[in-house]
């Protein structure tokens, strides 16, 4: 599953939906096989909290290889060609493309709770010039509200960052997707510029899903990358 911007290209992988190749392998597989514009792969240690590391040039004046950067749950980066990677299991990748800059978010419950969108767009603001407004983003495939039951805590965490519950709750069931849809076009996303791409993953087989599989589900990638 794949989107082209203008300028950008975001992709939406498989699983493996049960635990498979570790992500410095699996990384260096995807730079190769998708070549092209794509030099560079890094990912982050995601421990769903609002954390955001920006990846500019290193220290050789360009970013190569793969890696991972520490702990976080979004980057950012204005340097073609470098690749931005999540891995998810139910909560929902987010990938947002602007002028001359790119963003992936890796979006659980925590992390949406923390707002970890809105710092995001406000990093893209004042670092970037990059307006909500400007702004293309896609949420990628994540677990439906069919399937997400939670507790009274989750509910009134999300609550208290002042979406409509009508559109993303159903009784003790949430949709992120639909809740972080909500979020984008509060913070002034344009209704347009948002997409939803890929199924449910609790429902798709081949797809990773840690309520259905537990310890044993792997991960899909989402990547965002600016062509150079």
């Amino acid at each position: 599953m794949s989107r082209r911007v203008e300028r950008s290209h975001m992709a939406f992988g498989l699983g493996p939906a049960h635990t498979g190749r570790k992500p410095e392998l699996r990384g260096r597989e995807l730079l190769t096989a998708l070549g092209g514009d794509l030099v560079g792969l890094r990912w982050g240690h995601q421990v769903h909290g609002s954390d955001v590391v920006v990846i500019g040039s290193e220290s050789d004046g360009s970013v190569t290889g793969t890696g991972c950067v520490g702990s976080c749950d979004a980057l950012i980066t204005n340097q073609p060609g470098v690749g931005l990677v999540v891995w998810t299991a139910d909560c929902v990748p987010l990938l947002l493309e602007g002028p001359g800059v790119v963003a992936a978010i890796h979006s659980g419950w925590r992390g949406t709770a923390a707002d970890i969108v809105g710092v995001v767009i406000r990093r893209l603001e004042r670092e970037f010039g990059v307006t909500s407004g400007q702004l293309y983003a896609a949420l990628g495939p994540a677990i439906s509200g069919l399937h997400y039951e939670v507790g009274p805590e989750v509910i009134d965490a999300l609550e208290s960052i002042g979406s409509d519950s009508e559109d993303w709750r159903r009784d003790d069931h949430i949709d992120l997707r639909l809740f972080l849809a909500d979020r984008l076009r509060q913070l002034g996303v344009r209704r347009e510029s948002i997409g939803v791409i890929g199924p449910c993953t609790f429902s798709t087989a081949c797809l990773a899903s840690y309520r259905r599989d537990g310890d044993s589900a792997g991960r899909q990638f989402s990547l965002v990358y600016l062509r150079g």
